[in-house]
């Protein structure tokens, strides 16, 4: 075989392996995982807002001055929270801000670690951790090998042990990463050319990964291998809307290892719907890294949360219209207006009381932003 086909035929290998890390991996997952890996970290510490109900039972919506958290048509603001603890899961508050002051690739990059090494999404606190290693200076191939120790704490899960060999090694990564195994196990000479490099010192273990996450997006555009880089990427999507924009940790350690390899699992080339169904909850309107609303449009939410959503939820849509995200609404803002302060048709069942007409009208005077 040319030694120039070779390195193509190898670097084609890299790029299927880089979505695909885990994803055949032998064994379950465990009830309880008596060992926490470097990088899971506790809640920040701050000031730690509890609540009785699961995350589910409650929206959050960012503000100019805080957060406000909604249940039951009942709102309370808050102003110098870092945390809000649920029954189920805990939000990190300040993950929007700590993701921008990362570059945006290296954020990708050490999302894809987790997604490598061990075919989960991220808790919040455990990225943001990586996030301020990599401000001090660390690379993401000295992370990797991080990742890699963490691996192998888990034998029966990421099939990575610490006696085995640099050949079963990269048979590992075949299997694991390929679903390579049996009558499709990898050549010798595949094998031999990955151990080679490491033997020779040439690659670290950790380092063979990195590279083949790098690889990876050189097939996005060929014909029958793209799906590869969507699937990586679609888990990069799903893992940076759980742990970043909503900044989300289960409470438990084996909660976040376990449910998010769940997350990651359901993940496909080509859809991420069932992956975010698992997150347990859907408050869509809630972004950490978005702008936060002004006081006029968090008031005029919560009267639409407590009047409107019976009939202009998205599974309802009366009159073919949705007030269930945030967009809906300023997008509706002068049907709004019209027919609960001109026509006061809306809402059914009743009018509104002063202090919410006087929401409406203040919001659209100040621009209904």
């Amino acid at each position: 075989m040319p030694r120039f086909f070779f390195r193509s035929k190898q670097a084609f290998l890299i790029a299927i392996s880089a979505s695909l890390v885990l994803a055949g991996c032998g064994g379950s997952i465990p009830d309880q995982v008596s060992t926490t890996p470097k990088g899971y970290q506790p809640a920040p510490i701050g000031n730690v807002i509890f609540f009785d109900g699961m995350r589910k039972e409650y929206l959050i919506l960012k503000t100019s001055t805080g957060f406000s958290v909604t249940k039951g048509g009942n709102s309370q603001n808050y102003s110098d929270a870092s945390t809000f603890r649920f029954k189920d899961m805990r939000v990190n508050l300040s993950m929007g801000d700590i993701s921008k002051t990362i570059r945006i690739d290296n954020l990708k990059s050490i999302i894809e670690l987790y997604i490598a090494f061990f075919n989960r999404i991220p808790e919040a606190d455990g990225l943001a951790y990586w996030l301020s290693e990599s401000k001090k200076g660390i690379s993401i191939e000295e992370m990797s090998e991080n990742f890699y120790s963490a691996a192998l704490m888990y034998p029966n899960l990421t099939g990575f042990t610490p006696s085995m060999n640099t050949t079963d090694f990269v048979r590992v990564i075949y299997k694991n990463v390929l679903g390579r195994d049996g009558v499709s196990a990898p050549t010798n000479e595949e094998v031999d050319y990955w151990a080679t490099e490491i033997n020779n010192k040439n690659r670290t273990r950790g380092g063979v990964v990195s590279v083949m996450l790098n690889s990876a997006q050189t097939f996005k555009d060929d014909p029958t291998w793209s799906w590869v880089p969507r699937l990586l990427n679609n888990k990069a999507a799903v893992a940076r809307l759980f742990a970043v924009e909503q900044g989300i940790s289960f409470n438990t350690t084996e909660d976040s290892i376990s449910q998010g390899m769940l997350i990651a699992r359901a993940v496909t080339s080509s859809d991420t719907s069932k992956a975010i169904s698992l997150f347990g909850f859907a408050d869509t309107n809630f972004d950490l890294t978005a702008k936060g609303a002004s006081i006029e449009f968090i008031a005029v939410k919560n009267v639409i949360n407590k009047h409107c959503m019976i009939c202009h939820s998205d599974e309802v849509r009366n009159g073919g219209i949705a007030l269930d995200k945030d967009v809906l609404i300023r997008y509706y803002a002068g049907s709004i207006y019209s027919t609960t302060i001109i026509k006061k048709t809306m809402p059914r069942g009743g009018g509104l009381n002063a202090e919410e007409v006087s929401a409406i009208n203040q919001w659209i005077a100040t621009g209904a932003n």
